[in-house]
């Protein structure tokens, strides 16, 4: 029997013949052009993104509320989530050349009516800005009929409640 050591090695050295210049010219822009493409598509690993704070976390569950309500067309359960003051802003909507915004008591009647909603959506977060009382959401709602990019502007009452004060959505 015969004793067989580690597998052996072989390493290959690829030499580049600079001999001119351009040639070194090329080279480094082409490689240096590599490096930003790899690094620009490089994904950041779920495992290292930060948690949210707390207020983020409090702000994504009013988002959440807000979508179960309108799948539901729960329109008690929309006034606990929408600021009195609350408004849609929907651009180029009805029309391309147009922009409707929609008053708070205009919105809970098209969902009463069940003129818009009943349809649940995934919820895909972009990114959730916190700062005091104050707070954006950029989101895609997906579902199988529609895909809406939105951003919610919510706001916290001095009784700590947040509450969306606008949305504004962009249908794909």
């Amino acid at each position: 029997m015969s004793n067989v050591g580690p597998p052996a090695r072989q390493t290959f050295v690829v030499l580049l013949h600079l001999n001119d210049f351009n040639t070194m010219k090329r080279f480094s822009i082409i490689s240096s052009l590599l490096l930003l493409a790899l690094t620009a598509c490089a994904q950041p690993n779920p495992d290292e993104l930060p948690t949210p704070s707390p207020d983020a976390l409090q702000v994504r569950s009013v988002v959440e509320d807000f979508n179960r309500a309108i799948a539901a067309n729960d329109v008690t359960a929309l006034e606990r989530v929408l600021h009195p003051e609350f408004r849609v802003v929907a651009n180029r909507f009805p029309t391309p050349d147009a922009t409707s915004i929609l008053p708070r008591a205009v919105y809970l009647k098209l969902i009463a009516d069940k003129t818009i909603g009943g349809t649940a959506y995934t919820i895909t977060y972009h990114d959730t800005n916190v700062t005091k009382h104050s707070a954006t959401v950029r989101a895609t709602l997906r579902a199988s009929e529609s895909t809406m990019h939105v951003t919610f502007l919510i706001i916290k009452t001095p009784e700590g409640v947040w509450q969306i004060i606008s949305d504004m959505a962009v249908m794909e």
